[in-house]
């Protein structure tokens, strides 16, 4: 949670920096994850690491996500298709 638009401003510059990726400590295939909190504990466990530019934790955390996005956008391609599919079946 932000406070001002300054704060905002910086956690957004932080997520949008190319030269490192927030991964999963956990070895999840997430880039961000919400806190879990652990039972009888207020305290949320912190399951996240910062991994930087150059590291083997990087390239692969990077492949992860170019991977993760092309499969996302070829879902989007798929539901795309089907939605106009379904359109020429409904009009033919």
């Amino acid at each position: 949670m932000v406070h001002s638009d300054i704060e905002f401003e910086e956690l957004c510059g932080f997520l949008d920096n190319p030269n490192y990726i927030i991964t999963s400590s956990t070895g999840r295939n997430k880039a961000c994850q919400f806190p879990v909190y652990a039972k009888g504990n207020s305290a949320p466990r912190n399951n996240l690491k910062v991994v930087y530019s150059g590291t083997k934790e990087f390239k692969i955390a990077s492949a992860r996500r170019d991977l993760f996005l092309a499969f996302s956008e070829h879902q989007e391609r798929l539901l795309k298709r089907l939605a106009l599919d379904e359109k020429n079946d409904i009009c033919s």
